[in-house]
């Protein structure tokens, strides 16, 4: 039911409402990261993500997540967790860190019931919005 591909920017601009420049070379940028993936649900792209490797140890995880994890929360949250423990081994990492809108109440439930714990708020850190910053230590 659920398979991966290699991330292309099309995936993502395919499930996102914003379509910025900004956004647009983002998304170009982590297509050449071998880390990057888009995530299938039957013939429908359930999100793309991956994990930016910052230095030793530490990463950064990305996700663009289409309007079908609503319809399979509980499929999503198992592959996520599944995901983000084969790229702790992958990369041995020891910090995994997520900056999530401060305005978007169900994506903070949804990192912190990942074992994420918020760190801080970044005040006006992207498009003059607060975000938060989490991390998951092992």
């Amino acid at each position: 039911m659920i398979r991966m591909e290699p991330f292309s920017y099309v995936h993502a601009l395919n499930i996102s409402d914003y379509k910025g420049e900004d956004f647009i070379q983002t998304m170009k940028n982590h297509e050449k990261d071998a880390s990057a993936y888009t995530v299938y649900y039957g013939k429908d792209i359930l999100c793309c993500g991956g994990i930016m490797v910052l230095w030793e140890g530490t990463g950064e995880v990305w996700t663009v997540n289409g309007p079908l994890i609503h319809k399979h929360p509980f499929t999503f949250h198992k592959f996520m967790l599944k995901w983000m423990n084969i790229f702790f081994k992958k990369h041995n990492l020891r910090r995994l860190q997520a900056t999530i809108d401060a305005e978007y109440k169900d994506h903070i439930k949804w990192i912190e019931s990942l074992g994420f714990v918020r760190e801080g708020l970044m005040r006006k850190f992207y498009a003059g919005r607060d975000f938060y910053l989490y991390a998951r230590v092992v």
